[in-house]
């Protein structure tokens, strides 16, 4: 998994047209707080692929319920108001990081993310479904 923190001069649609063109998905900042909570995220994205009980027809849209702790697309992207001046990028396979940066004309920031998450923030991720 691959994280970057941006500030592009494009607008929001064309990012989000973008993103579903490149294979990665864009979040707003307020959504994690750390790399744990994405890594969770992802990992029970890719556990809901497995056992066929995915919400969201691709990866990146599942990923973005889980880690908005939402069952309900139109909830995860009401919570996931991302700005074009700070946003984060999340891929889920390696990418060149100076082809990201020139297909969404952005600037990288620094990522400002911590390494592990507190445990009311797991919770909320992982119990999102019960």
């Amino acid at each position: 998994m691959q994280v970057l923190r941006l500030s592009s001069s494009l607008g929001k649609e064309e990012i989000i047209s973008e993103s579903k063109e490149s294979a990665f998905i864009a979040i707003a900042p307020g959504l994690a707080h750390s790399t744990e909570a994405l890594e969770l995220a992802r990992l029970l994205a890719k556990r809901s692929f497995k056992n066929k009980t995915s919400l969201a027809k691709t990866f990146g849209l599942e990923f973005l319920l889980w880690l908005s702790a939402e069952t309900d697309l139109r909830k995860a992207f009401k919570k996931n108001d991302f700005s074009n001046s700070d946003f984060i990028i999340v891929s889920f396979r390696k990418q060149d990081k100076k082809r990201i940066l020139k297909k969404l004309n952005a600037k990288e920031k620094p990522i400002s993310l911590k390494r592990k998450a507190i445990n009311s923030e797991l919770e909320k991720i992982s119990l999102a479904r019960l």
